[in-house]
């Protein structure tokens, strides 16, 4: 795909909504595409890297058991956060669904795993989650060989952010995450 022709600023430009977003999809639009829908705009998700898909595999099984807590973890799965945003988080905390038609429409936790995505994954989602109120969102950096956290949503932001190296444990939901392992040194 070439550069716009039109910048957006110079439009009244109309985000997709996220029910027209599911509607292209099933009708087959973005096949063999991997992309998610970010703020109206159908955005191409970054290719999976060893290292990320290692972290996201980890991620996985040391959040496990959190599903015979009552609780669904899911895996780059959408979560359907606003009428314009369907973000697919690496991984997602909610408490579980009743039914398989059923999709999230906020979560307990929202991780990504950052590996070329961290600036996306560090602004606009870390608002989109913000926004709907996601109370924990973790950014591994893979790159930057740190875990950036995110806390206290207000008002489209997170009000408290901190930095820890990737060592020792970090708790989510009761399960102590192991820190080293998911940055690849366990």
């Amino acid at each position: 795909m070439g550069e716009l022709l039109i910048r957006p600023d110079d439009l009244d430009v109309r985000g997709l909504r996220s029910e027209e977003y599911m509607a292209l999809f099933e009708m087959g639009a973005f096949e063999g595409e991997r992309v998610e829908l970010i703020g109206g705009q159908v955005i191409r998700v970054s290719p999976m890297s060893d290292p990320r898909a290692w972290t996201i595999m980890r991620l996985n099984a040391q959040l496990a058991s959190l599903m015979s807590s009552g609780y669904d973890v899911r895996v780059q799965l959408p979560v359907d956060v606003s009428e314009y945003s369907m973000p697919e988080p690496d991984v997602s905390i909610h408490p579980r669904l009743d039914r398989p038609d059923q999709r999230p429409t906020t979560a307990l936790v929202a991780i990504e795993v950052s590996v070329t995505s961290l600036r996306l994954d560090l602004t606009h989602k870390a608002s989109i989650y913000a926004s709907a109120g996601i109370p924990l969102y973790l950014v591994f950096d893979l790159n930057g060989d740190r875990l950036v956290v995110h806390r206290a949503p207000e008002g489209g932001t997170y009000t408290d952010v901190a930095e820890h190296v990737p060592t020792g444990g970090f708790d989510v939901l009761g399960i102590d995450l192991d820190l080293p392992e998911l940055f690849g040194r366990g």
